[in-house]
This record gives structure tokens, sequence and C-alpha cells, in this order.
């Protein structure tokens, strides 16, 4: 078992490394929802709950979540409420990155255009 990260740095990069995956951003939305069982999560999510398991786990360990116990239940919680934020916000950054993306598309499409009929013309 590795030792946990001390530096500031290293503690943030555990924690936007348990952000890296599309189940895991799948879970916190969720339960940022609102909160239910590790059994009804998995439903909810349309997934095998040992994945959703799997998931979890690792949002534990890296702080985001905590897990409360009723009889055999288990049910995650989120920790921290900005969490909402750091997903609203990556999702803005999502949005403005695709648009930026077509953009770029569109400017290279309209660039090489000409260059194609112009290639035409000449052979």
């Amino acid at each position: 078992m590795s030792a946990r990260p001390t530096r500031p740095e290293s503690i943030e990069a555990e924690i936007l490394l348990a952000f890296a995956h599309p189940l895991r951003i799948r879970i916190l939305r969720s339960l940022l929802e609102s909160g239910c069982c590790q059994c009804e999560l998995a439903s909810r999510l349309d997934e095998h709950p040992v994945n959703v398991s799997r998931h979890l786990s690792v949002l534990v360990r890296s702080g985001l979540l905590r897990v409360r116990r009723e009889g055999t239940k288990i049910y995650p919680e989120v920790v921290h409420r900005e969490i909402a934020r750091i997903l609203g916000l990556t999702h803005e950054i999502v949005r403005r990155t695709a648009s930026v993306r077509v953009e770029e598309a569109r400017s290279l499409q309209h660039a090489t255009l000409p260059r194609r009929t112009e290639e035409r013309r000449t052979a």
C-alpha cells in the first residue's frame, strides 16, 4: 500500500484524478442531485453494482465521498458541496472547448477549400 501524498500539489492531483473517469463524474452528479444507497445508485446509473462499488472506493479514498452504514445498506455521501461548483465549471469548460473546436474545424475547412479549387484549375 502506498503512502498518502503530503505535498499540496500531490493532494490536489490525487483529488483531480478521482474526477478522471466518466462513471465517477456520473456518481458525483447523481449523489449531489439526491442521496441514495449504493445499490439504488447502481440501478439509477444502470451500472453493475461491483463497478459502482469499485469507483465509489476511489472517491472515498480521495476524500470526495464518505460512507454511512445503516444496517446492511451503504449510503455514499458527498463530503464537500463545492464539488458541484467544480463539476459545473468543468462542464462550462467542455462547452467552451467544444465551440472553439467547431470554430477551428470551420476555419480549417474554409482554409483548405480554396486550395483544392485552385489545384483543380491548374491540373
